[in-house]
């Protein structure tokens, strides 16, 4: 489980995200940044996909998952309806995911909310605190 607390900040979206565990930390972040990005209306068209990312810290790895998931979405169209699994080991995570396209030819299924340019470190600074993880995550729109 995770709980996201959105930030003010100027001309970017921000919010703090405390989770149970690493993996409801990842799985929180991607699904909240896409929850800014796209409203989908149905994901009865949804399709098993996974990514495996790597990163030489807990930080490192969260960025680079999100930019993997972010690029996925404009380079391909696919946008993540739900984490089905997330593993975690030495320096990678794969990430077993339901997705449906976002493709123009899907345009009845989706509305677009706002353009997020990327994915920053700023404030980026995953800590681990009586059991719970939480962060910082920025984005530029």
């Amino acid at each position: 489980m995770y709980n996201i607390e959105y930030l003010e900040h100027t001309a970017d979206i921000g919010f703090k995200i405390i989770a149970d565990s690493m993996q409801e930390l990842f799985r929180g972040s991607i699904l909240e940044m896409f929850n800014n990005l796209i409203s989908i209306k149905s994901d009865k068209k949804k399709k098993a996909r996974s990514f495996t990312v790597k990163g030489a810290d807990s930080n490192e790895l969260l960025y680079n998952i999100l930019k993997n998931f972010l690029d996925n979405f404009y380079l391909k169209r696919f946008v993540p309806v739900s984490i089905l699994s997330i593993r975690i080991e030495n320096g990678k995570v794969k990430i077993k995911t339901d997705v449906v396209s976002a493709g123009k030819e899907d345009s009845r299924n989706y509305k677009l909310l706002r353009e997020i340019k990327a994915v920053t470190y700023h404030k980026l600074d995953i800590q681990e605190e009586d059991g719970k993880f939480e962060t910082i995550l920025i984005f530029d729109v």
